[in-house]
């Protein structure tokens, strides 16, 4: 079975499984990309990621929340201004939270 019948079998349209998925996914457009096998960057890679994520398999939040502090710990130390943190480091800490569930989904999606 396609991935586009197996995402229009259990959840009706591919609409509902991007809906269901969004913050797990890249934008709707990639998924529909993906899903017509149009898709330039790493089609089998997004392909894992989505029949994954179909299946019930996420990346767990504990192992995401390890991974950040770990990042997080050895960036804030190199850090020019870590005597002083401000409103800089909301972006730092955005950019840390995504690159720890990249790592993680990386993993879990390319077995």
């Amino acid at each position: 079975m396609s991935l586009q019948a197996d995402i229009v079998d259990r959840y009706g349209s591919v609409y509902k499984f991007w809906k269901a998925h969004k913050d797990c996914l890249p934008s709707k457009g990639t998924v529909y990309q993906v899903v017509a096998g149009t898709y330039a960057g790493d089609l089998a890679g997004q392909e894992r990621r989505m029949s994954a994520l179909m299946h019930g398999e996420q990346a767990p939040q504990e192992l995401v929340d390890g991974i950040f502090g770990i990042i997080k710990k050895v960036a804030c130390s190199r850090c020019p201004d870590k005597d002083s943190p401000g409103p800089r480091c909301t972006g730092c800490l955005e950019l840390f939270r995504a690159q720890a569930k990249a790592v993680v989904e990386s993993h879990l999606f390319t077995r």
